[in-house]
Order: C-alpha cells, then sequence, then structure tokens
C-alpha cells in the first residue's frame, strides 16, 4: 500500500495579520502524523519567533503521544486584545485540517472554501517514499 505526505495551507486574517497555518501529514495505515508550521504574513521578530516556539511545542505534544484534537482544545478560545486571535485563527485550520482529511480518507475532494475569513491556500497529496 502506498503512504501518502499530504499538506494543506490555511490562511487567517487576524488582528496581527494574516496567519498562514500549515499542516502536513502522512496517512499510513498504522497512523497519522500530523506536522504543524506557523507563518505571519509581514510579520517578523517577536510574532515570528513566538509563533515558530507555537508550532514547535504542539508538534512535540503530537510526538510524544497527544492528539491534534487536544491541541485544538486547548487554544480554542484563547482571546488578546486583537480579535481574532492567532491562538483561535490556528484551532479553526486544524478543525479545518480535521475535515480536509475525513474527507480524504472517504475518497472525497475536499473543495477550497472561506469561512470566518479562513481560506484554504493550497492542498496537495503527494505518493510518499521512505
Amino acid at each position: 500500500m502506498t503512504d501518502y505526505l499530504n499538506a494543506s495551507t490555511w490562511k487567517k486574517k487576524t488582528g496581527c495579520g494574516n496567519l498562514y497555518t500549515t499542516i502536513r501529514w502522512k496517512s499510513t495505515p498504522q497512523k497519522l502524523s500530523p506536522d504543524i508550521s506557523l507563518e505571519m504574513g509581514k510579520g517578523g521578530g517577536c510574532a515570528k519567533a513566538q509563533l515558530e516556539m507555537i508550532a514547535r511545542m504542539m508538534n512535540l505534544a503530537i510526538k510524544l503521544g497527544g492528539e491534534i484534537e487536544a491541541v485544538k482544545k486547548e487554544i480554542k478560545g484563547i482571546g488578546c486584545h486583537q480579535f481574532p486571535s492567532c491562538a483561535n485563527a490556528i484551532a479553526e485550520a486544524i478543525e479545518g485540517f480535521e475535515e480536509f482529511r475525513n474527507n480524504i480518507e472517504k475518497g472525497k475532494v475536499a473543495e477550497s472554501k472561506t469561512e470566518n475569513n479562513s481560506t484554504v491556500v493550497s492542498s496537495k497529496c503527494l505518493d510518499y517514499v521512505d
């Protein structure tokens, strides 16, 4: 059976600018192993460093056996003075990822759509060889 490397990027407008959440995952019969990266459109310096730290901590939690659903539950609803917050944008991207992944597993083609200022920017499904 062929393994697949999939990647999707969600764009969400936040109070700090456009946040791009990319989730890559390798689908195998044994398990799903997602990897998350975060980029702020025009952000640099402190914002970029904070997003990199958040992504690394989420990925570490997943690698240590945590579920991406648990990560989403922990960050959903976190606010800031600039709403929507980056935390909520990440949680919404994870929700989009879960829907997208379920559609792929059911053999459906996921559509690019916009909801709550969140857009699926790109989605790829590639043959993966270890």
